[in-house]
């Protein structure tokens, strides 16, 4: 080999390395943004009181993950990304002469803890009839249900008094 031969690799690997460098940031900027409107979320739901499981903010985060690192039009910041590459596809080397493409993000345990460290977010245990109760349902029986149960009590009870 001479040395342009070698010069020419060597610029060839900067390139690739270059370009490594870049789909990183953009797939840190993915994961950022993803975590930021996840966390939006949350706070929404918070506010309305409702009880969200790991498994669903995992899936949750994926499909907000996804939706970011493919440009759909669900865009946070108002400005659209002219980007039409894919890159949801693994590549499965760096000797390949296609560019590098985004590795699928992976909501595990381990970023679910990190998220929740970032962000502040405490875990609650909820057992029993909390874990499950819906308290919209539970006020409207309270409010339409109990009068027909008691008036209907009242019937049966009469019957059994009079039979």
């Amino acid at each position: 080999m001479n040395l342009n031969e070698e010069q020419k690799k060597v610029e060839e690997l900067n390139n690739k390395i270059s370009e490594l460098k870049h789909r990183c940031d953009e797939y840190q900027d993915v994961i950022k943004r993803m975590e930021e409107r996840d966390q939006n979320l949350l706070e929404e739901i918070a506010k309305l009181e409702k009880v969200i499981n790991q498994r669903d903010e995992e899936s949750k985060a994926k499909k907000l993950c996804d939706t970011f690192a493919t440009n759909d039009p669900v865009d946070d910041s108002g400005e659209e990304e002219g980007r039409e590459e894919d890159i949801d596809d693994p590549q499965t080397g760096p000797s390949s002469d296609s560019p590098p493409r985004m590795q699928p993000f992976i909501a595990s345990k381990g970023w679910f803890f990190k998220f929740q460290k970032r962000y502040g977010l405490k875990s609650v245990s909820v057992h029993g009839e909390a874990a499950s109760a819906d308290t919209a349902a539970a006020e409207n029986c309270v409010k339409n249900d109990f009068k027909k149960i008691i008036a209907k009590g009242e019937c049966l009870l009469s019957m059994f008094q009079h039979g």
